[in-house]
């Protein structure tokens, strides 16, 4: 008899943690079992469909609900969700992957948890002053909500990144094994001499902080080529989408345009015909979008901070603030054998983030049963 797996994550739309969700459910309906799903809202049944995946739900009560919480300010959300952590001793799962640390277990489940980012990393914090005083008041109100913020010896992590991982051993002086995420994309040969790439393609979550706003500045400085911001836009983000729009209706461009929500078939359809992806955020705690930009043939120019060290090795390819324009000129206007071997380069160096090691060794903590 198959084991009895929960999963624990929302799965209402796409997003780089839920890339991650959807391939191992894919590995472990592979594998024969069909997992079950838990949270306080019942998964995309559309999104399920798309993928091809079979999972159950078991629905859990949340002390806020998610919905309510994804629309609140940041701030709000940080301070509400370590109140709605989950005993996974009590669900009645042989073995539990969670893809959120607010969790506690008082009985030794058997589990994993993947750590992507805050709360346990300090300092990652988005506005560290501000959610020091978060985390005194969380301290005050429960002290078993605090634990899940951090560090808790009963638990067993794993995290995204070197960048990550050397951060939590900062932290708390422990070593924790690195997984890198799961991609949208399987490894095959590509043509490296397409001649139809012509869009400098953003690709990621609409937020302030992922910075997308210096694409619109590349646009205006360059207005012969083409850009396109693409990505997902929650309903807390709806007024910063608004501001960028608005600032491109300002400037009167006529060379960038959103693709927002966007489908799995539009998104490929847009990187297969992107030249370069351009990825601005500052230590991003890794990027699977640079990943899945790489496979389907794209070259990337990233922030030279964060996880995005260890995706893109090339200098050319790495911009700071002071010289980003410089570096996106040289980039540009490089020869197509320049681009090719650029190209052909950096997709066999991302070899090593495939999904498959992504499926295969959170897999494997499950057979460790």
């Amino acid at each position: 008899m198959k084991s009895k797996i929960g999963i624990i994550y929302e799965l209402l739309e796409y997003g780089g943690v839920q890339t991650c969700v959807i391939s191992l459910i894919r590995k472990l309906n592979n594998e024969g079992h069909i997992p079950y799903l838990i949270w306080d809202r019942e998964p995309n049944r559309d999104l399920l469909r798309e993928n091809n995946l079979e999972v159950k739900f078991q629905k859990i009560n949340f002390k806020f609900s998610s919905k309510l919480i994804k629309k609140l300010p940041f701030s709000f959300r940080y301070l509400l969700w370590p109140f709605n952590y989950i005993d996974i001793s009590k669900l009645n799962f042989e073995f539990i992957y969670s893809f959120t640390s607010y969790i506690v277990d008082e009985c030794q489940t058997n589990h994993l948890i993947y750590l992507s980012g805050p709360p346990l990393l300090n300092s990652l914090d988005y506005k560290p002053n501000r959610f020091k005083f978060i985390r005194k008041i969380i301290k005050i109100l429960s002290r078993k909500s605090f634990s899940t913020i951090q560090h808790q010896e009963k638990l067993n992590y794993v995290i995204n990144s070197k960048f990550t991982r050397d951060i939590f051993y900062n932290e708390y002086n422990i070593n924790l094994e690195v997984i890198y995420p799961a991609n949208q994309y399987n490894y095959s040969l590509i043509n490296h001499n397409e001649r139809d790439r012509n869009l400098i393609t953003f690709f990621s979550r609409i937020v302030d902080y992922k910075r997308p706003n210096l694409l619109i500045e590349l646009a205006s400085k360059y207005p012969k080529l083409k850009f396109v911001i693409m990505g997902g836009v929650s309903q807390n983000q709806q007024e910063y989408f608004n501001k960028l729009r608005a600032l491109i209706i300002s400037r009167s461009l006529k060379n960038i345009s959103f693709e927002i929500n966007p489908t799995t078939n539009l998104v490929e359809e847009i990187l297969s015909k992107t030249k370069v992806y351009f990825f601005p955020a500052v230590d991003e705690h890794f990027g699977i979008t640079t990943i899945e930009a790489i496979l389907k043939g794209a070259i990337p120019f990233v922030h030279d901070s964060g996880g995005q060290r260890e995706i893109v090795f090339s200098s050319i390819l790495k911009f700071n603030d002071t010289d980003l324009f410089k570096k996106f000129d040289r980039l540009i206007y490089s020869t197509d054998e320049e681009l090719k071997e650029i190209q052909k380069t950096q997709y066999a160096y991302s070899k090593q983030f495939s999904n498959e090691i992504f499926q295969n060794k959170m897999y494997s903590y499950l057979n460790e049963l």
